[in-house]
């Protein structure tokens, strides 16, 4: 998404491989942002936690629950969610 690398995780999975839950998830090398960036992300937000990865590094991620499956106009809906968070989280870290 605008350049933007991410990845999708299935999660919750059973021995069927069938999941509850999908994980996207977005990392920023080398944008370290202080804990209050992050704070003040966490605390206006509703979609997206943002942290600080074991090296400091920028990241963000959103779950959503797919348990008992999910319509094609929901799923279009979370992707649209996911690059609005991305872009919105990338620039408030100073992302460029």
């Amino acid at each position: 998404i605008s350049r933007m690398g991410y990845a999708i995780y299935f999660v919750n999975c059973d021995e069927r491989k069938i999941c509850t839950q999908m994980n996207f998830y977005a990392g920023f090398l080398d944008v370290k942002p202080d804990a209050g960036a992050l704070n003040a992300w966490n605390s206006t937000k509703r979609f997206g936690r943002a942290y600080a990865d074991a090296d400091g590094d920028a990241s963000i991620e959103m779950d959503i629950n797919i348990a008992g499956g999910v319509s094609r106009d929901s799923m279009v809906s979370s992707f649209e969610i996911w690059r609005l968070v991305l872009r919105q989280y990338a620039e408030h870290v100073g992302f460029n």
